[in-house]
């Protein structure tokens, strides 16, 4: 079965299209459920790459009517695509009580100054920093996916103890928290738009993928889609491709861990 639970849609400010055009896109290429994770919103980080809080909203209900207005053709989920800070512990646990919202993966791209920017990272402290902060939000138990896990080796210089045993922690606690990780396609998608001189692509990276494989983690192929055009692209078939060589632990659907309900 077809599944997809990573898209993005123009409010984020770095993805194109329609909302229907992603939906519209997603039934003709036979996706059976479709989460859209926008990023959430964060005044720290601002506007230029996140939703408003009013966009937030706005975002809320409108794929809340296009779950009724669609539900006999796809089955579409509403989520949100987080970082993991500690002063937004309220935040989480409000959207995790909301009954609109069906999941949220964690997603780490920034740490708590919003100035570090894991992407980016190129330092042992970075990647420890990430991990560091990846653990503490598998431990809050608010997410259903991490999203990226091997991001932080995306421009990192090469492939160290470090590397390995940051790997090792993740993996494993994702295991013991029986948290599904992301083989993410933007990561080879990205190199073709932004960089096509690069060799390799940003993420998956293979020897954080063969340690998941090790720990035989819940795997889910995630498009993160940022355009309807990307639905079903060839990215995503060598998403598929590498995760079928390296013989993942590849789940079409997952269990959402629900909503926490008021006392």
């Amino acid at each position: 079965m077809k599944t997809n639970y990573h898209t993005h849609t123009y409010r984020c400010k770095h993805a194109i299209g329609k909302d229907e055009e992603y939906i519209e896109n997603a039934i003709k290429s036979g996706i059976k459920i479709l989460a859209f994770t926008e990023h959430m919103p964060d005044k720290k980080i601002g506007d230029k790459y996140r939703p408003s809080y009013k966009e937030f909203e706005e975002y809320v209900d409108t794929f809340s009517k296009y779950k009724e207005i669609y539900k006999d053709r796809i089955q579409l989920l509403i989520g949100l695509e987080c970082e993991f800070f500690n002063e937004n512990l309220y935040t989480y646990e409000k959207w995790k009580k909301d009954e609109r919202i069906d999941l949220l993966i964690l997603g780490n791209h920034f740490a708590s100054d919003r100035k570090k920017y894991f992407f980016n990272a190129i330092s042992k402290e970075e990647i420890i920093l990430y991990k560091d902060i990846l653990l503490e939000g598998m431990d809050s138990e608010y997410f259903d996916i991490i999203a990226h896990p091997d991001l932080y080796l995306a421009n990192y210089p090469k492939w160290d103890k470090v590397c390995k045993e940051v790997a090792i922690e993740i993996c494993s606690r994702a295991k013991e928290k029986e948290i599904p990780i992301e083989v993410n396609s933007q990561g080879m998608r990205s190199v073709n738009l932004f960089d096509k001189n690069r060799k390799k692509y940003y993420y998956p990276v293979k020897k954080f993928w063969e340690i998941a494989a090790l720990y035989n983690n819940e795997v889910v192929i995630g498009g993160d889609y940022h355009s309807p055009l990307h639905i079903e692209d060839k990215y995503v078939q060598l998403a598929r491709d590498f995760s079928e060589k390296l013989n993942l632990n590849v789940i079409d659907e997952i269990k959402l861990n629900g909503n926490i309900k008021e006392d």
